[in-house]
């Protein structure tokens, strides 16, 4: 109730919270007759927890469905997310195998329900393929050279020791005219396929086909230590998967192809080389010519694998080998002693042992100018192994120098003028 009489006197409402024990309560008053008798107050008087009782009803009826309506978006934001996520991390793993070059890992795997990620793996997926074609045609650590350092190839070059082996079809020309064209290059193709898999499996990188031909090399782009022996093993490997794989060829009514090989070790150029638009990754130089030189050697000698005296002593005492002649190539006037890889000592027959120390024996009486010790120790080979192509031609040349014997500043030295 009104405290005083101005109170009464007052026009406007008054308002006021009160409190009994733990209810609370809201009183609005005012006077009925402001300023006059009778001093009347008119008092409005309601429960506080009544007046809000269906607020907060309403109000937690709210908070409810905004906390569901919450719960609904976090969740759905979740669900979008793994959906969005997921195929991001398998696209993202993707372009790493890309850019690691691991082309037989990186397919295009699932696909995306949204659009632009879908169209990233695809285009992924197809960047693959063509990476995976291209480095048919380069070395893969070249490609991986310029993809983790993100310069651009141009001509350069650098000075660096490699082992070189050049292979060739024994007689190819007389052979493919049998052939039809297509036949010739399906087997021709089949030929390679044996040759090549040996190279790549010892790190080799092949650098070219010339025709029947195959260019190789060992420790470039990336070094490779025992460099020699690595061409040697993989040429023998060579030899060896032709010859199985001839018996195949044979039953089918194709020709037996027989491979001819050249290898040697020495500094080159190798790099880039070309013109600012097309470039050629390769080695020049002296060595790679004599190498060439020396794989047609084996025609004459009738040997499958030649070796120069530097290859042999980097390969090491592994390799069964015998010399075969000192010889100056066609446009060489520095002499080389070549040898001819019969294989790995580990492996190779005893008869094979015997042979190569009786052929180093005839060489070295040879060497020393005895011409006819020498013709004798060849023509004991050829009665021991009549299939000796080299013991004959060997035989032969120390009859000639029997009879027509060479000046007293004779080297021993051979030279070609064809090639």
């Amino acid at each position: 109730m009104p405290n005083t009489q101005e109170d009464f006197d007052l026009r406007k409402p008054i308002h006021k919270r009160i409190s009994s024990g733990n209810r609370s309560y809201l009183a609005t008053y005012m006077a009925a007759f402001p300023g006059r008798p009778p001093d009347w107050m008119i008092c409005f008087l309601m429960d506080e927890a009544d007046l809000y009782r269906e607020s907060r009803r309403n109000l937690l009826r709210n908070m409810a469905a905004v906390a569901i309506g919450l719960a609904l978006a976090i969740g759905a934001s979740m669900w979008i997310s793994v959906l969005a996520v997921k195929p991001i991390e398998r696209v993202t793993a993707l372009a790493g195998k890309l850019e690691r070059l691991e082309v037989e890992e990186t397919d295009q795997g699932k696909a995306s329900a949204i659009r632009e990620v879908d169209d990233l793996r695809r285009a992924i997926g197809r960047a693959a393929i063509g990476l995976k074609s291209f480095l048919k045609y380069v070395p893969q650590e070249l490609l991986k050279g310029y993809m983790s350092s993100g310069k651009h190839a141009h001509t350069d070059g650098m000075l660096r020791e490699v082992s070189i082996a050049f292979i060739d079809i024994r007689d190819y020309s007389t052979v493919s005219e049998r052939l039809e064209p297509m036949e010739l290059v399906t087997h021709l193709n089949a030929f390679l396929e044996e040759v090549c898999s040996p190279i790549i499996s010892r790190s080799g990188t092949i650098d070219k086909f010339i025709g029947d031909s195959v260019m190789a090399f060992w420790n470039a782009p990336g070094k490779i230590d025992g460099h020699p022996a690595k061409a040697c093993e993989a040429m023998l490997d060579c030899l060896a998967r032709v010859s199985s794989a001839a018996k195949a060829w044979k039953a089918s009514g194709l020709p037996a192809w027989e491979p001819c090989v050249g290898i040697h070790t020495g500094e080159v150029i190798v790099g880039n080389i070309g013109s600012s638009s097309r470039l050629n990754y390769t080695i020049i130089g002296d060595v790679v010519n004599l190498t060439s030189r020396l794989e047609s050697l084996n025609r004459i000698y009738g040997t499958s694998i030649l070796i120069t005296e530097a290859t042999r002593d980097k390969a090491g005492k592994r390799f069964i080998t015998r010399p075969v002649d000192l010889v100056a190539v066609k446009g060489k006037s520095v002499p080389v002693l070549i040898h001819e890889l019969m294989g790995e000592r580990e492996v190779c027959r005893e008869t094979l042992r015997e042979l190569a120390d009786s052929t180093a024996k005839a060489h070295a009486k040879l060497a020393n100018r005895e011409f006819t010790r020498a013709r004798l120790a060849y023509q004991a080979i050829m009665a021991a192994h009549p299939a000796d192509v080299l013991s004959l031609v060997m035989a032969e040349r120390c009859a000639k120098l029997e009879m027509d014997p060479p000046p007293a500043d004779w080297s021993g030295v051979f030279r070609y003028n064809t090639k």
